[in-house]
């Protein structure tokens, strides 16, 4: 039986897919997905205003749509990408994407797809040192806290302490309709970080 947090983040994510769909602020059929939101391409825009971005040299990020803008923006600015593999599945989870390592257009290795025929795959003792991570968001709340659509990628990476190191700044670009007013239960949802792209560091584990 699911837990009363469980049925929260479930009423949660109804109700943001719900207004996406009426409004059509995301393509048809997002209910149970990570919305690719309408402005997707102008938070990316807006993330790469921020300091942190201009510092990054290596991300990681997510492999959904929504942040494609995003994982363009990095592979064309010269930063080394390493993106994950859906649920970090394989042994070696993420692709490796940089300059380097481009054989195909940005476009085209920036993709699931794409990277997936195109890109190898690294085990994470081989990763170089982040500096950050850029995570998807079903819904968010005014202080930069996250839901994702379940189980997924942000949550793998929040649980591997291996993969996520502690000085990496956390972004997840969403659109406007994906901001939730509810007030968050203790524990509900995962912190990453708010962006609209605000920044937030990852909180301290306990």
């Amino acid at each position: 039986m699911a837990s009363d947090i469980d049925q929260a983040k479930h009423e949660v994510r109804d109700r943001v897919w719900t207004l996406l769909a009426r409004e059509a602020a995301a393509p048809p059929g997002v209910h149970g997905h990570i919305p690719s939101f309408v402005g997707a391409q102008q938070a990316a825009e807006r993330l790469a205003e921020m300091e942190g971005w201009r510092r990054a040299r290596v991300l990681k990020s997510n492999p959904d749509k929504a942040q494609l803008p995003v994982r363009v923006r990095a592979l064309n600015e010269g930063k080394l990408l390493y993106m994950a593999v859906p649920q970090l599945a394989t042994p070696k989870p993420f692709y490796l994407l940089g300059p380097a390592q481009l054989t195909a257009p940005i476009a085209t290795v920036a993709t699931s797809a794409g990277a997936a025929e195109v890109a190898r795959t690294i085990e994470v003792d081989d990763m170089q040192p982040g500096d950050l991570i850029v995570c998807s968001s079903v819904a968010v709340n005014r202080q930069g806290v996250r839901i994702g659509k379940a189980p997924g990628t942000p949550t793998v990476l929040s649980k591997l302490r291996r993969i996520v190191d502690r000085s990496e700044v956390w972004y997840a670009p969403f659109g406007q309709r994906q901001v939730s007013v509810q007030r968050r239960t203790r524990g509900q949802i995962s912190r990453t970080a708010s962006s609209d792209p605000r920044r937030r560091q990852r909180p301290r584990r306990r």
